[in-house]
C-alpha cells in the first residue's frame, strides 16, 4: 500500500470514528449525566493491541478492542502478547473490583464522573497498562461540522 493510500485510509477511519462513535457517544453521555442522579462515567480506550483486529492497518484502536481483552471473543487471539496480557489483567481487575465495591478505580487512578453542567467532559483515558489518567475535553468530535451537514437523524428528526 503506498503512502498516499495509507494516509487516506486513516483519514477515512478518523472521519467514520468521529461520526459513528465519538460525536454521539459524547452527546448521549452528556444527556445521561443530566437526566440521572447517579454518577455517569466515560472512558476513552486508545491502547493499541499487539495483535490488531484489522490486520492491514498498522496502527490504531478498533471498536471493541477493550472487550477483546476482557472477554474471549471470536476475534481474540488464543495467546495475548505480554502488554496485552497486562492490559487484560488491569481491565478485568477493574471490572471485578467495581462490581464488588461500586468504586470506579483502575490501577491507582480514581475515575471522576462526568459533571452534568460542565462545558468539558471528564473522562478516563486508557492508553496502556502504565498510562491511565483522567483528562477533560470540550468535545470528542467536531459537532458543529456534523450539524452543518443537516443530516436528518437522531435529534434533528424532532427539531
Amino acid at each position: 500500500m503506498n503512502q498516499s493510500t495509507k494516509k487516506n485510509i486513516y483519514t477515512l477511519v478518523k472521519l467514520l470514528s468521529d461520526r459513528v462513535f465519538f460525536a454521539d457517544s459524547e452527546i448521549s453521555t452528556r444527556l445521561h449525566a443530566q437526566a440521572v442522579t447517579s454518577p455517569v462515567y466515560y472512558y476513552f480506550f486508545s491502547y493499541v493491541l499487539q495483535q490488531p483486529f484489522f490486520w492491514p492497518m498498522e496502527k490504531g484502536v478498533a471498536h471493541s478492542d477493550d472487550a477483546r481483552l476482557m472477554f474471549h471473543l471470536l476475534i481474540t487471539p488464543e495467546k495475548l502478547g505480554s502488554n496485552d496480557e497486562a492490559m487484560m489483567e488491569l481491565m478485568t481487575k477493574f471490572l471485578a473490583d467495581y462490581a464488588k465495591t461500586g468504586i470506579p478505580k483502575i490501577g491507582d487512578v480514581e475515575w471522576s464522573p462526568v459533571q452534568p453542567a460542565s462545558k468539558q467532559i471528564d473522562y478516563l483515558h486508557i492508553n496502556g497498562p502504565n498510562d491511565i489518567r483522567m483528562e477533560a475535553k470540550d468535545e470528542f468530535a467536531p459537532h458543529e461540522f456534523w450539524k452543518s451537514l443537516q443530516i436528518q437523524e437522531n435529534a434533528q428528526l424532532f427539531d
